[in-house]
């Protein structure tokens, strides 16, 4: 009957001549995407500007704002690997993500001088990007040979297909208002604030400050949506590789034995 009375309501609205409001009513809500039943099942890749002023090495004058390429596991939501540049996205930028996400993280952390947990590495079955160059060309297709993952375009107007790390995204801007040099869209929260003036990291120091942030906060905070229930990120890996969940327990992934040719 449900069923029934929004089919109904969905010709209705597009009885209308409203086809994109009846689509974005009735889809599939982020989140949902087929075969998502184990850590590394899907990975998504994405770039966004961070809206945080940073400043220079030697002098700590304000420079710009950098950019966030973001490797997340739809699966459980940790966050498998990311890179920070001043530079707009490209092919170096998605590759050292990728390179990221796919090495263990304990010699990353000593050197971020952060303590925590971060066990997540290995080469995911299938990879959703949008189609800019730099997601799908030669270096992404060189990679997908080499290590045996599936390249895919995420399907045009569907939202399930990117809605994880648009939804990480969220959180961090969100979350980062409070640090200092943050730059807001809303004209109301900006007010009088100066961000260039509030500027106080540099671009080294506000990835540990990240890297900080995702192991002791985001993935132990719990995240809401399909498949979570309120479940903490670090701990939803865990089950996928110890115990199972839809699926039995996929293991631990191989470590990869060249961390240097992974990089190059």
């Amino acid at each position: 009957r449900t069923f029934e009375r929004e089919t109904t309501l969905k010709q209705k609205i597009e009885s209308q001549g409203q086809k994109k409001r009846a689509a974005d009513a009735f889809r599939v809500k982020a989140g949902h995407l087929p075969n998502n039943d184990y850590p590394l099942a899907i990975v998504q890749v994405d770039h966004t500007p961070l809206q945080i002023c940073l400043v220079d090495e030697a002098e700590r004058k304000p420079i710009r704002d950098p950019w966030l390429t973001l490797v997340i596991d739809t699966y459980s939501r940790m966050v498998l690997g990311f890179y920070l540049t001043f530079d707009a996205p490209s092919t170096l930028s998605a590759g050292m993500a990728l390179a990221h996400a796919f090495l263990p993280k304990e010699d990353y952390l000593r050197a971020q001088g952060v303590n925590g947990e971060w066990p997540c590495w290995g080469s995911p079955d299938l990879i959703l990007v949008d189609n800019a160059a730099e997601l799908n060309g030669r270096m992404m297709h060189g990679a997908r040979r080499r290590y045996r993952f599936t390249l895919r375009d995420r399907p045009v107007d569907a939202p399930n297909f990117g809605g994880h790390v648009e939804s990480a995204f969220r959180t961090f801007m969100n979350e980062f208002k409070s640090v200092p040099g943050t730059k807001f869209s809303n004209p109301v929260e900006r007010g009088e604030y100066d961000s260039e003036g509030r500027a106080i990291f540099t671009l080294s120091e506000f990835e540990a400050f990240f890297t900080e942030f995702l192991v002791n906060d985001y993935h132990l905070r719990p995240h809401s949506g399909y498949g979570m229930d309120g479940t903490v990120p670090l701990l939803k890996w865990k089950q996928g590789i110890f115990d199972g969940d839809v699926m039995p327990p996929t293991g631990l992934p191989d470590r990869p034995g060249d961390p240097l040719a992974l990089r190059i």
